[in-house]
């Protein structure tokens, strides 16, 4: 994948999360210009997001339904957010696909 305004693609990943807190990405090494999280769960599990250092929550941030993304870009006047991510899930077995450049 190349070049362009977002440059090289940095991480795209799919990630297991449980019902404890778990982090899904750390704060990127170089500066994070886009990324997406999709709740790709086979089995109805709900997601949440947290954008930071703290633990996740069960419904206390991005909450994703099966199937729904958060996505972050960095735009004019803008910076995506830069620090860590991390994610619980409603039941064992959910699995976020994340994308970073």
């Amino acid at each position: 994948m190349g070049g362009g305004s977002l440059g090289d693609l940095a991480r795209n990943v799919l990630v297991s999360v449980g019902t404890a807190s778990v982090q899904v990405s750390p704060p990127p090494v170089a500066e994070r210009k886009v990324y997406s999280i999709i709740n790709s769960s086979s089995g109805g599990q709900v997601i949440t997001v947290n954008l930071g250092f703290q633990a996740a929550v069960a419904n206390q941030g991005v909450v994703l339904q099966p199937g729904q993304a958060w996505v972050d870009s960095s735009g004019e006047g803008y910076k995506c957010f830069q620090g860590p991510i991390t994610a619980i899930s409603s039941a064992a077995s959910g699995q976020v696909s994340i994308m970073e450049r």
